[in-house]
């Protein structure tokens, strides 16, 4: 029986969601979260040949890096391009007087810049939190601060990669 005959089912909306990342020094508001990707997984297949049969058996899973993109406002609190320079920054990148890098990135410290996890939450009609994916140890990969043109008048946004170590799950409605 398809979901739209049942009276009592819904299905999930894209739109439908919030999210927390940053820490208390660079906290990025979820209001300038354009999109989300929620967590994928990879399961590894190993093939084993046995005479003139092949079996497959599955393997390691990993979790794959996820894409964030964020609108990029003026306002202290809304500068997602200032906010993510200074989560790389706490994360170890530091340059010395003539601009250079002089430190490495500590994964420790760049999963701390960003909270240690990160939540995203599905929500329902009635604004209820219906499930929650926790990412734990997270940091960020890959930051793309836009691209400035005189093409078109769109908001500039600013994309980020996020690698973590897994992710959790929970049903709550």
């Amino acid at each position: 029986m398809a979901f739209w005959s049942d009276s009592g089912a819904s299905p999930k909306l894209s739109y439908r969601w919030t999210a927390t990342l940053g820490s208390t020094s660079n906290k990025i508001e979820t209001y300038t979260l354009k999109s989300f990707q929620k967590p994928s997984l990879d399961v590894a297949v190993a093939e084993y040949y046995n005479i003139n049969d092949v079996a497959f058996k599955p393997g390691m899973l990993t979790w794959d890096p996820l894409e964030v993109l964020l609108v990029d406002a003026e306002g202290a609190s809304t500068n997602n391009s200032s906010i993510l320079y200074n989560i790389i920054r706490d994360s170890g990148y530091i340059q010395n007087s003539l601009g250079q890098p002089q430190s490495a990135i500590v994964k420790k410290a760049a999963s701390n810049a960003l909270g240690g996890q990160i939540t995203f939450n599905q929500i329902n009609a009635a604004n209820v939190d219906i499930e929650r994916w926790t990412l734990i140890n997270p940091f960020v990969t890959k930051v793309n601060f836009g691209q400035a043109t005189y093409t078109t008048d769109e908001i500039l946004t600013v994309a980020m990669t996020i690698r973590y170590d897994y992710a959790k799950y929970e049903k709550l409605a």
